[in-house]
């Protein structure tokens, strides 16, 4: 489904002339909108659900490249 065309749909743009201050919290307030939409579309229990269960495969995997990394590059090889 797309986003209803009233005021429930929200963009962050850049103001006519930023300045600086504008251009150093464009992307965290970006973020910040862009996780606000997809609570309106989907929930904010789904939209957690996911989050957390992507950051917990992307830890154990991480944790897995930890591993293979130290077996295989640190292992003493035979001469």
């Amino acid at each position: 489904t797309s986003l209803p065309p009233d005021s429930t749909h929200r963009s962050h743009e850049l103001p006519p002339n930023p300045s600086i201050f504008d251009y150093v919290v464009f992307v965290p307030v970006s973020i910040i909108t862009f996780y606000r939409n997809l609570c309106i579309q989907f929930g904010w229990r789904y939209v957690t659900m996911v989050t957390l269960v992507y950051g917990v495969q992307q830890g154990v995997g991480m944790a897995f490249v930890h591993i293979a990394q130290y077996w295989f590059l640190l292992d003493n090889k035979p001469k």
